[in-house]
């Protein structure tokens, strides 16, 4: 009985720690474990959990085969396995390549900004070769896209 309530533990354990971190905080901080689900590439800490608790589940259930271990031990695997199968698989950006090649001009766009200002570039504009002026007033731009430290 001890291993079957160590397999629940572990499995709801882990999958609370997942749930807790997707569900950020009102303060907007991240709770146990968010160091793991951001930095890591596969996030084993969280995972091992998981299927450590299903594993001992299907031992227990094989074990001693008690009524109410058969529609508990089917769910913990079946958590277990999203989890794995979520931080292995569906979270991983996919492979890319670049967009633009060195010397290919910069794209139009129309975005806004975290103020509201909406910021434009549009590239059809070719300035005259006799003038330095380009459709943002002359003024050099640094384009910087942070994706984070995942």
């Amino acid at each position: 009985m001890l291993i079957f309530l160590l397999s629940i533990a572990l499995v709801l354990g882990a999958v609370g720690v997942f749930i807790g971190n997707v569900a950020v905080s009102e303060q907007g901080e991240l709770g146990f474990g968010f160091q793991q689900m951001i930095h890591a590439r596969v996030p084993w800490a969280l995972i091992a959990p998981a299927l450590a608790g299903a594993g001992l589940g299907v031992y227990s259930l094989v074990r001693a085969p008690r009524w109410y271990k058969w529609p508990i031990v089917p769910v913990q695997v079946l958590l277990a396995g999203l989890l794995t199968v979520y931080f292995t698989t569906l979270s991983s950006l996919p492979n890319h390549r670049l967009a633009l090649a060195v010397g290919d001009p910069f794209p139009s766009y129309s975005l806004v900004d975290q103020d509201g200002r909406l910021h434009t570039f549009d590239s059809s504009f070719e300035p005259s070769e006799s003038s330095s002026e380009s459709s943002d007033g002359g003024r050099p731009a640094l384009y910087v896209f942070y994706r984070g430290d995942w």
